[in-house]
């Protein structure tokens, strides 16, 4: 597929034919031309898409090729006979035969081009080949040739002829040429076969003169060949750089009929007329609408015309433009029947055939099936995908259809009829409510125009922004800001921009009390009645206030009065007298989308910002930075340009939202990343990272930034698609590897033109100021000239940089791996990902990783088991340090796969797959894990197999020290401490020590917990922050504990800080989770639940169920303390069944006896009683706990006695364990009761004042 014309002019876009009618009859709008056409239909293409379809859009990409290369031998068969083409349709094309032995050279063409097909039509989709084949139909006739319209001359073929040539191909079969019988009469009887329906089947081709074209051919001036493209095609193929591209587009086709009724009743002059009618009616809608007419084609008794939005230039809002424009059509009564049927999504694009004959192309799956669609519908309907419906703002009728088959679909389709208009207003996404970040600013200045609309000294303000800026936000905040004041609203729509008026019969009809749904008779009676109320002398000029309601009304004599030329002031007048009772009334009025503004209604906003300032009324209005629409002087208006937001805002906004909690931490700093700062464009990245659509961008962005590349200078939008392939930063001298040769580089001005795409960075280097930018160019770009860029950028590094260990080779790995060299990618990811593993970029090895993979399975790289089952174990690790277990466990499932004999690789693999379980809690999993590895080591000898008996014995020890199992902790730690010293295994060694002292605490035996500091000193020695911070974590506990609270905060951050040196996210929330119960203990409830859902976020996206459970439960306890048992006991319990499915019976008890503090605080003391004493006889290790609340509960029923003695034994147990906080709060419940002597009241404020304690909870005694 040619990225060009060679000839840079519109000759070769137009058939010949055309070319010599031009000179002969240019403004003839029919002809009835004498020759013989051949309609040629290639079979085979429908079951080729559906197999390229598989591999995504590159097979949309191979598809086109497989079709250039195959047309282009084809039509070279044509042309050596005389042949020009008329219409091409992706895989049919029309071709013109006329002159001396017109059919015969035809017949000839015909047979030439089966012949050919033969050669070049076994087309290679996967792994088996597809056989294209041909079905032609000929007939020899009198054509009716029309050229029509108005903005371009469409060259249309009807009549009789155009039908018969129509049907003969309709019924041939593949491989069959079939001929009508009136030019089988002009054939050899040689050469026929025998009848076949309608007609004759060619056998075998006739002998024809060869053709010779005329010397002098006359040739017309090159702007009457430009004008018969159509204007959006001749702009950009005429412009020298219609490169083919992959795109997002909504298509659509419209198919007329009755052509030949018409011509037989009427003549060849009144169907011209009647098709130059239909021609224009779609000329002016695609026009108003922004839509691109892209061609027309034959079809039985009429023909089909095809249009697309998106392609070959984005404007925005596509799917509504192209849905306007089709009911624009149709509702202007044309004069042909019409049937529509229309479709979104991605197609490929560009020009094909040889370089005398172009034709641009918009192709794939999605035009498939919107000619479908077409088939399909009724006369007079347009039949809609839900793709395209749910992206319109506007409103339509629609009615959905009974799902249905089409041809090259396995599924039925679901599809809509689409009817007129209803209403205008938007219908997109309702999103849940997030915070409004980084725009305090903007929040001020409408804060203070609200506070003067209040005080009776109005403003307009304009919020300009692109899309996804947070305009719309803005507006929301504004309107709860001006509580108590009326609020109008209205939105400017593609829809309305040509409707006077349309904003203001919106804003009118809210201030009138009514909607829109209110019928016109209402309206004007109400409008009346206002008037007779409140202003009688404005009763004459009714008439003129009607026409700003779209209101029909009989005249007055003094409207009648009026000159035109006054009449436009006189009804700006009369609008702001009538409007002056409500502007002293605080108003804000908001209108969305100004740019868009009709101009009766830009108008009457510029007549009303003169009034505003002795106004109750503030008028916000959005806009993108475009021309069009409500534009006003800078002195009349405030103007706020909401650029991006800085990135720790972006970061702020991102972990306010609900997928916040639904996303591992790496993914959530990728969508702010990708966001380029739009508040919008990161809620769209976030939703659709939640939905399992991390690497796509969503359509919102896409359409809204393939908009912004499309309105630059086409040689400027080449230049920065190219750039897309050097990546988000580069140098601009690497512009040189992958600009054309045809294309300068850019100049110095270059940047500075397009400095609201790339960046200057103070090193020389360039930078997308947008990744979404980068990301949208790059996927425009064919597979196959990415390839060779990529290939181009990659062997050009490489000599720069050296073939040995180079700087950079993740960069290298990408760029071969893109350019298909994945014996380089292989080699350089592996390399990549090891260095990023050692700087503890878990996401980014794991990335690398899987290149590595893919790069090692294609087809002709030479990688051994051994080495394709380290990079699976690795990126099993990766992933696990980056918060992904269930694709972790994947990861080393296919490792194990590669190394069934191996026990020490097997034993390994098993370890890592039960760390994988314990982070997930699935506990007795982990436990399963761990025993089948030690059936791989148990009977082996050497150092090797005891390090893993060791490594495996610690982890063991861990689980059953979460399981609450704290003896059997106990021993496997002694035995694995055993192993680890006899074999030098210092990682083993040092997780059993901590492991141990944190059993030993448990047990009560913290005297005996001495050897964390051993295991401290080992992973420091090692470099091993992620269990470095395990070990501060811990000792930040026994701290807790110990009443050292200070120190416990201390430590938990130092743990943290370590968790983020390790790229561990998952873990550095533990230090949330831990300082965040402190907080609680301590009384700062709010601050405590900020920490405390910070951890909750991120191990909700990290998938560790048993985290959730219990931050759960500590943000459970915080609303009890509030008071708000109703909203944490549900929690609490939901909580506590949680953790005992996952066996953590320790927190589990701890969350029961939560939930029996809850109820004696202030809830069924007598459950509280019956929970406390069912836990103190389990020997719950929360006895403290549990007798206090034992205590409450007694008290609350009356049992003062029997509670001061629960409460004694509840102070003596807590002293005994040193559990400082324990004494304090009991104390404080015995104050309550006046049982507290000074002494203890003064031991009791001694600790408060000791650990920071703000405030105890009070029990409601």
């Amino acid at each position: 597929m040619q990225a060009r014309s060679d000839t840079g002019t519109a000759y070769c876009h137009v058939p010949r034919m055309l070319v010599e009618r031009l000179a002969r009859t240019p403004d003839s709008p029919v002809e009835t031309l004498q020759g013989t056409m051949v309609f040629a239909d290639v079979s085979g293409f429908t079951r080729l898409s559906e197999r390229l379809a598989r591999t995504g859009k590159e097979g949309a990409e191979h598809l086109v090729d497989a079709i250039n290369e195959c047309f282009t031998a084809l039509l070279a068969q044509a042309y050596t006979r005389g042949g020009s083409l008329l219409k091409f349709g992706g895989d049919a094309m029309l071709l013109w035969f006329d002159g001396d032995e017109h059919a015969l050279r035809a017949c000839a063409s015909a047979v030439a081009m089966r012949r050919t097909l033969r050669d070049v039509g076994r087309i290679r989709a996967g792994r088996s080949n597809v056989v294209l084949r041909m079905s032609v139909g000929v007939h020899g006739g009198s054509y009716a040739m029309f050229l029509v319209g108005g903005s371009h001359r469409e060259l249309l073929v009807g009549g009789s002829a155009a039908t018969t040539v129509a049907a003969m191909e309709s019924f041939a079969s593949a491989g069959q040429i079939l001929v009508s019988a009136d030019t089988a009469k002009w054939l050899p009887r040689s050469c026929l076969g025998p009848r076949s329906g309608p007609g004759v089947v060619l056998a075998r081709s006739p002998s024809a003169s060869d053709w010779t074209p005329e010397d002098a051919l006359a040739r017309p001036p090159e702007q009457a060949i430009a004008e018969c493209l159509p204007t959006t095609v001749r702009s950009h193929v005429l412009g020298g750089h219609a490169a083919p591209e992959h795109r997002t587009a909504t298509v659509a086709f419209l198919q007329f009929g009755e052509l030949d009724r018409v011509l037989a009743r009427e003549g060849a002059e009144a169907a011209a007329a009647r098709l130059d009618q239909l021609v224009r009616v779609v000329q002016d809608a695609v026009e108003r609408y922004k839509v691109c007419f892209l061609d027309s084609d034959i079809s039985s008794n009429g023909g089909k015309i095809r249009l697309s939005a998106g392609a070959p230039r984005a404007v925005g809002e596509d799917e509504e433009r192209m849905l306007l424009a089709l009911r624009t059509i149709i509702e202007a009564d044309p004069p042909l029947p019409l049937q529509v049927g229309v479709n979104r999504g991605p197609v490929f694009t560009g020009e094909v055939g040889p370089p005398y004959r172009r034709w641009y192309v918009v192709m794939g799956d999605t035009v498939n099936l919107a000619a479908r669609l077409m088939a399909r519908a009724p006369v007079g309907q347009i039949y809609a995908t839900r793709e395209v419906l749910r992206r319109a703002k506007t409103a339509f009728e629609q009615s959905p259809l009974d799902p249905f088959q089409v041809k090259g679909k396995a599924r039925p389709v679901e599809a809509w009829a689409v009817g007129p208009v209803t209403r205008a207003g938007a219908r997109g996404m309702k999103r849940p409510r997030v915070p409004l970040v980084g725009r305090q600013r903007e929040v001020d200045v409408l804060r203070a125009a609200i506070a003067g609309a209040r005080r009776g000294a109005g403003a307009l303000i304009e919020l300009v922004g692109e899309v996804g800026s947070g305009k719309s936000r803005l507006l929301q905040e504004a309107r709860e800001m001006g509580e108590g004041m009326n609020v109008l609203h209205s939105a400017c729509e593609v829809y309305t921009r040509d409707t006077p008026y349309a904003v203001w019969r919106d804003l009118l009809r809210q201030l009138l009390g009514l909607g829109w749904e209110d019928p016109e008779s209402v309206v004007l009676a109400r409008l009346e009645a206002e008037l007779r109320r409140t202003q009688p002398d404005l009763l004459p000029w009714l008439p003129l206030i009607a026409i700003v309601l779209d209101l029909e009304c009989p005249s007055t004599s003094e409207v009648d009065q009026l000159a035109p030329e006054a009449r436009a002031a006189k009804l700006h007048e009369v609008a702001l007298r009538f409007l002056a009772h409500a502007l002293v009334v605080p108003t804000i009025v908001q209108v969305e989308h100004a740019h868009l503004m009709d101009a009766a209604s830009a108008a009457l906003f510029e007549a009303l910002t003169r009034e505003l300032e002795s106004s109750a009324w503030v008028v916000l209005v959005t806009r993108r930075d475009v021309a069009g629409g409500l534009v006003l002087p800078e002195y009349e208006h405030r103007r706020i340009e909401l650029g991006p937001l800085p990135p720790e805002d972006v970061r702020l906004l991102a972990e306010s939202t609900p997928e916040a909690a639904q996303v591992p931490p790496h993914v959530l700093q990728l969508a702010v990343e990708r966001s380029g700062g739009s508040p919008e464009f990161l809620l769209d990245l976030l939703a659709a990272a939640a939905a399992g659509s991390r690497d796509e961008l969503p359509d919102s962005v896409g359409a809204a930034t393939m908009a912004r590349i499309d309105a630059l200078d086409p040689r400027d939008g080449a230049v920065v698609r190219r750039a897309a392939v050097l990546g988000l930063t580069f140098h601009p001298t690497r512009l040189a590897d992958v600009v054309a040769h045809d294309m300068p580089l850019p100049e110095e001005g270059f940047w500075d033109r397009l400095s609201g795409l790339f960046a200057r960075e103070a090193d020389g280097h360039v930078r997308f100021t947008r990744p979404a930018v980068q990301e949208v160019a790059y996927e425009s770009l064919p597979f196959k000239l990415r390839r060779q860029l990529h290939m181009a950028v990659g062997l050009r590094l490489e000599h720069d940089l050296g073939r040995e260990l180079d700087a950079n080779p993740a960069v290298l790995s990408h760029h071969f791996s893109l350019a298909g060299d994945y014996a380089r990618a292989h080699r350089y990811a592996m390399v990549a990902a090891k260095r990023a593993t050692e700087r503890f970029s878990h996401a980014d090895a794991a990335r690398l990783y899987r290149m590595a993979i893919e790069a090692g399975r294609a087809d002709g790289v030479a990688v051994d088991r051994e080495t394709m089952a380290e990079a699976w174990e690795r990126l099993g690790e990766a992933l696990r340090c980056a918060g992904e277990p269930d694709a972790a466990t994947r990861a080393l499932t296919e490792a194990r796969r590669l190394v069934p004999d191996d026990p020490i690789a097997a034993a390994r693999l098993c370890y890592r797959h039960a760390e994988i379980a314990k982070r997930s809690d699935a506990l007795t999993a982990a436990v399963r894990w761990l025993k089948r590895g030690f059936r791989y080591v148990d009977a082996l000898d050497g150092a090797e197999a005891t390090a893993w008996r060791a490594r495996m014995r610690s982890n063991l020890g861990g689980i059953r020290l979460r399981q609450g199992r704290w003896m059997d902790a106990v021993s496997a730690c002694h035995r694995a401490i055993s192993e680890a010293e006899s074999v030098g295994e210092l990682r083993a060694l040092a997780h059993a020590c901590y492991v141990l002292d944190w059993a030993l605490v448990e047990l009560g035996r913290a005297s005996e917990a001495m050897h964390s500091a051993r295991a401290l000193e080992i992973y420091e020695h090692l470099g091993d922050p992620e269990h470095e911070s395990k070990v501060l974590n811990n000792l930040g506990m026994f701290a807790y504990f110990d009443g050292r609270w200070d120190d416990a905060v201390a430590l938990y951050r130092r743990a943290g800080a370590c968790s983020d040196r390790a790229g561990r996210p998952a873990d550095a929330a533990y230090t949330d989770c831990n300082v965040g119960e402190i907080l609680a203990d301590q009384g700062h409830l709010d601050e405590a639940e900020r920490t405390l859902q910070r951890a909750r976020r991120v191990w909700s996206g990290t998938g560790e169920r048993q985290a959730v459970a219990f931050v759960n439960v500590l943000l459970a306890r915080l609303s009890v303390r509030r008071g708000n048992n109703q909203e944490g006991l549900p929690i609490l319990e939901a909580a506590m069944a949680d953790l005992r499915r996952f066996r953590i019976d320790a927190y589990a008890d701890f969350a029961e006896a939560l939930i029996a503090e809850a109820e004696a605080f202030a809830g069924d003391s007598r459950r509280a009683l019956a929970l406390a004493r069912r836990g103190l006889e389990a020997g719950d290790r929360q006895q403290p706990l549990l007798q206090r609340v034992a205590g409450i509960a007694l008290a609350r029923l009356g049992r003062r006695d029997a509670a001061e003695g629960e409460l004694m034994t509840a102070l003596d147990c807590a002293r005994e364990r040193r559990a400082e906080y324990d004494i304090a709060a009991t104390i404080d419940v015995l104050d309550a009761l006046g049982s507290a002597d000074p002494g203890l009241r003064g031991e009791r404020d001694e600790i408060l004042d000791r650990l920071r304690i703000a405030h105890l909870p009070a029990p409601a005694l």
